[in-house]
């Protein structure tokens, strides 16, 4: 009957809950709990003409991961993203949003890509914390298909090794469209 189907899916999502309590952990990187408690930020501007912001946690020593971000087309300021990164940051992870856009129609995500990949290696010059063999690409809209770009020109068309292979990528929103066929 319907009342037994929902008397046994209450106690299924219940029983999820509970084993989905937040870690208070501070390693685990979904807990509140965070083993750096502030960070800085530092801007800079690529050799050309990129605007960086880097996201460092205080009191940090050694290697450690680093996430280089690229905002979406209409969201390009850094504020629209900042609970993500302090999220990360505070977590033991060195951000670096670069910004990569030409103007508002300008839609040559090849030359955007080759501008993010001077921003990561550009970043990890300025960034000693910063681990070279673990740095993230991300994006979120644009940003993520730029990222795809720039991995991709980096790991297969980077053969002066001019660029930093990325360890992996966090896609966030990559297509934007209502078509079936985007699905």
């Amino acid at each position: 009957t319907d009342s037994a189907w929902s008397e046994a899916a209450a106690a299924a999502v219940s029983a999820t809950e509970t084993n989905l309590a937040q870690s208070t952990d501070p390693k685990h990187p979904g807990s509140s709990a965070y083993p750096y408690a502030s960070f800085t930020t530092t801007d800079f501007t690529t050799t050309d003409g990129r605007k960086v912001r880097i996201w460092a946690p205080v009191g940090a020593t050694g290697k450690l991961p680093m996430v280089a971000f690229g905002a979406g087309k209409s969201l390009v300021d850094p504020a629209n993203y900042q609970k993500m990164f302090e999220h990360l940051v505070k977590k033991g992870v060195v951000v670096a949003n670069i910004r990569f856009e030409g103007g508002f129609f300008d839609t040559d995500f090849v030359k955007f890509a080759g501008w993010f990949n001077n921003g990561v290696k550009q970043t990890l010059a300025k960034t000693p914390l910063a681990d070279p063999a673990q740095v993230y690409y991300a994006g979120h809209s644009m940003g993520a298909q730029v990222s795809v770009i720039a991995a991709a020109r980096a790991t297969t068309g980077d053969a002066a090794n001019a660029f930093v292979n990325p360890k992996g990528l966090v896609l966030l929103a990559f297509d934007n469209s209502f078509a079936v066929q985007a699905a």
